[in-house]
């Protein structure tokens, strides 16, 4: 790095209790000049987590506050077990579908929303809980036997579902029941229905999004976009010509009860939750490892899993969905602390 970080203690061999603590090999050789850069990292990665928690929330199947409770145990728990000083693990589209899919699997149609709220919860306990067990029995070593084009075609094809599952909400029309393929026909043969204002503000973002990678890459585009997007809510009042807004986002903490949380409900939700630290894992581990080799660090996968695994627990304790390293916050984080423009 330009500020000479990596050639500190991450290289070497720690030993006693720094090797469970990974924070106790680093914080002690921070040094004060460090702190202007990272506190723009910060406020950069701040400023996309933001309304992309809250976002990946709904994708999640729980209210949008649940997805800022995701961040901030599981941020911390990932600094002190973690290994990597530049993998953000946060919310992520990913995951949140994956355990969408899973507690809809187990919660009936008719169940109470705090329900789903404590089911998915306990889902990324359960995760936390798998990951350090993993950890602690020295699995890493399974990172390599993950085959990249297998991991691609999953990741595609989440993308695809991710899309399609918000294409709804970008034309304004309540979600049609069915699997992927019948959503994007049912909402394609619904265009008489389509909010024309809605659409032309969906297209104006995603316009925006793809002009500024295309012609000003070093612009972050996510955070031009959503300050525009609250100034045009407002300016517009575009509310009152029918689009849909956040709207008031609850403060403080509100939880539901966990007794709706029971064995057999745990039981079923065993497979998701390997689902989950399978695909977190690879994708987390993968971004840990290339910024490694960047460096020219030493990353421990056992360490990694109990690091993800600590990051999971936190994002449950405070009922938030499950977590993982993010590629996207992890690279603005590091070109901010750079010195350089976020793309």
């Amino acid at each position: 790095m330009s500020d000479d970080r990596s050639g500190s203690s991450s290289g070497r061999d720690l030993s006693g209790v720094a090797r469970v603590l990974p924070v106790l090999g680093w914080l002690p050789e921070y040094r004060a000049r460090w702190f202007k850069r990272d506190a723009i990292a910060a406020l950069t990665v701040w400023a996309l987590v933001v309304p992309e928690a809250m976002a990946y929330a709904v994708i999640a199947g729980v209210p949008v506050q649940y997805g800022l409770y995701a961040v901030p145990l599981a941020l911390l728990g990932y600094v002190v077990f973690g290994g990597s000083r530049k993998l953000f693990v946060g919310p992520s589209a990913g995951v949140a579908t994956i355990s969408a899919v899973t507690v809809g699997s187990v919660v009936a149609a008719s169940a109470a929303p705090s329900e789903f709220i404590a089911l998915t919860a306990a889902l990324a306990l359960m995760v936390g809980v798998i990951y350090v067990v993993l950890g602690m029995a020295r699995m890493g070593f399974v990172a390599r036997f993950f085959a990249k084009p297998v991991l691609d075609g999953f990741i595609i094809g989440l993308g695809l579902y991710i899309a399609i599952g918000q294409l709804p909400k970008l034309v304004g029309i309540e979600k049609p029941t069915g699997d992927t393929v019948r959503v994007l026909v049912e909402t394609l043969a619904h265009i008489g229905s389509w909010h024309w204002t809605t659409v032309a503000v969906g297209a104006a973002g995603l316009a925006a999004l793809f002009a500024m990678s295309r012609f000003v890459p070093k612009v972050p585009g996510a955070v031009v976009v959503v300050l525009l997007s609250i100034l045009a809510a407002d300016a517009l009042d575009l509310a009152s010509h029918g689009v849909q807004l956040v709207g008031e986002v609850p403060t403080g903490f509100s939880f539901v009860s966990w007794s709706s949380v029971g064995a057999e409900k745990l039981v079923d939700l065993l497979p998701g939750a390997f689902a989950i630290v399978i695909v977190g894992f690879a994708e987390s581990v993968a971004i840990a490892k290339a910024y490694a080799a960047k460096n020219h660090e030493h990353l421990d996968a056992n360490q990694e899993l109990i690091g993800y695994g600590a990051a999971n627990l936190g994002a449950g304790v405070l009922q938030g969905f499950t977590v993982t390293g993010s590629l996207s916050k992890s690279a603005a984080a590091d070109e901010a602390a750079e010195g350089r423009p976020c793309c």
